[in-house]
C-alpha cells in the first residue's frame, strides 16, 4: 500500500531542501516526503496523486493553492501576521523539530490517522543511576546515548530534578516528559503522534526534554512509568532506550529492575562510598537483588575538561572512556 504524502513548499530552495532532508530522517513518519520549489508543478502533482499534508511558505501560498484537492494546509509563517485566518499557521524560523511537533499536532486533531507498522526491533533499556551525587552521571549517558547513535536508534530520557538541558541547549522545550505521559494517559490512540511530535535530537541520539519542574515528577507513580516506557517501546523504532535516574522519580527501583544493565557511578571519597553501601544494603532488604547482579559500577577516570557543547560530549577523555565501557558490555563494536 503507497503511503500517504506530506508535500512541502517554498521558492527557497535551501530551505525546502533542508526540511526535505529533516523529514527524510524521521523514518517513523508513515507519509513519503515531497518538495516543491515551483507552486505550479505542486499544483499539477496534487491533480495527479493525492496529497495528504502540505506545508507551504507564506510568500507561496494564495487563494488557488487553497482551492487544491489537498484536506490538510498548513502555512509557514514568514511576516508573523495572519492574514489568512482560515489556515493554521506555523512559524517557518523555528527548528525542524518543532515545525514537525505542530504539524502532527494540527493533524493528529483532525483525525483520519493513518496506521503504522510496527516493527520488531528488539530494545535495550540501560538505566544509569547512583547514590552518589556530582559523580557525572548525566555526562556518562548524554556521552553513551550519542556514540550508540552512531550505530543505532537510541532514545535518551532524564529523570533529574533540574536537568539543566533546556539551559544548554538554549531550548525552551515546550513539551517535555510529563506533558508526553498525559497525552498517553488522555488520548492514547494519538500515541504515536506525540510521541513523534516530543521527540528532539542531539547529534544523532534522540530524546524527550526533561520535566521542568520537579514537583509534577514525584505525583507520577511507578506503574505509569512503566505504563509508559512500555508503549514506547511497542513503538519499535529504537534499539537503545537509556534512562538516566534520579531520586526524585517515584518506582526508582521499578525501573531500575526493568533495565537489562544497569551503570552506577563511583567515588572514593568515605562519604560517597557509605551512601554507595547503604543503597546496596537497601536493594539486599527489599529484595531487589537482581538489580546488584546486573550493575557495572564505573569509577571514571579524572577528567580535565568537559565540553559545554552537549554535542561534542563524546569528545575527549570521557568519549574514549564510554566508548571503552561499551566494547567491554559488548554494546558497541
Amino acid at each position: 500500500m503507497k503511503q500517504r504524502i506530506l508535500a512541502v513548499c517554498d521558492s527557497e530552495t535551501e530551505y525546502t531542501n533542508r526540511m526535505q532532508e529533516f523529514l527524510c530522517t524521521r523514518e517513523e513518519l508513515p507519509f513519503e516526503i515531497y518538495a516543491f520549489t515551483d507552486t505550479e508543478k505542486l499544483e499539477k502533482s496534487s491533480q495527479q496523486e493525492k496529497i495528504e499534508i502540505l506545508l507551504i511558505a507564506e510568500s507561496d501560498y494564495s487563494d488557488k493553492i487553497k482551492e487544491l484537492p489537498i484536506e490538510n494546509i498548513y502555512m509557514l509563517n514568514e511576516s508573523g501576521h495572519t492574514e489568512y485566518e482560515n489556515v493554521e499557521q506555523i512559524n517557518k524560523y523555528q527548528p525542524s523539530e518543532k515545525i514537525l511537533g505542530q504539524v502532527l499536532e494540527f493533524y493528529s486533531k483532525n483525525g483520519g490517522l493513518p496506521k503504522k507498522i510496527k516493527t520488531k526491533t528488539p530494545v535495550n533499556m540501560i538505566g544509569v543511576y547512583s547514590p552518589v551525587g556530582r559523580c557525572l552521571q548525566t555526562s556518562f549517558s548524554l556521552a553513551m546515548g550519542q556514540i550508540l547513535a552512531k550505530k543505532y536508534k537510541v532514545l535518551y530520557l532524564n529523570f533529574e530534578s533540574f536537568s539543566g538541558l533546556g539551559q544548554l541547549l538554549q531550548n525552551d522545550m515546550e513539551t517535555d516528559l510529563t506533558d508526553l505521559l498525559y497525552y498517553y494517559t488522555n488520548t492514547r490512540e494519538r500515541f504515536h503522534y506525540r510521541l513523534e511530535s516530543s521527540l528532539q535530537t542531539i547529534n544523532g541520539m534522540y530524546f524527550i526534554p526533561p520535566a521542568t519542574s520537579f514537583l509534577d515528577m514525584q505525583s507520577i507513580t511507578a506503574e505509569t512509568w512503566l505504563e509508559l516506557l512500555l508503549a514506547i517501546e511497542e513503538e519499535g523504532r529504537f534499539h537503545y532506550i537509556i534512562l538516566d535516574l534520579s531520586d526524585c522519580v517515584q518506582g526508582l527501583l521499578d525501573l531500575l529492575r526493568k533495565c537489562s544493565i544497569v551503570y552506577t557511578i563511583l567515588k572514593e571519597d568515605s562519604m560517597a562510598v557509605a551512601k554507595l553501601r547503604q543503597y546496596e544494603e537497601l536493594l539486599n532488604d527489599m529484595e531487589y537483588q537482581d538489580i546488584l547482579e546486573k550493575t557495572k559500577k564505573q569509577k571514571l577516570p579524572y577528567i580535565r575538561q568537559i565540553s559545554p557543547r552537549l554535542e561534542q560530549i563524546t569528545y575527549g577523555e570521557l568519549g574514549e572512556y564510554v566508548k571503552g565501557v561499551l566494547r567491554e558490555d559488548m554494546l558497541y563494536e
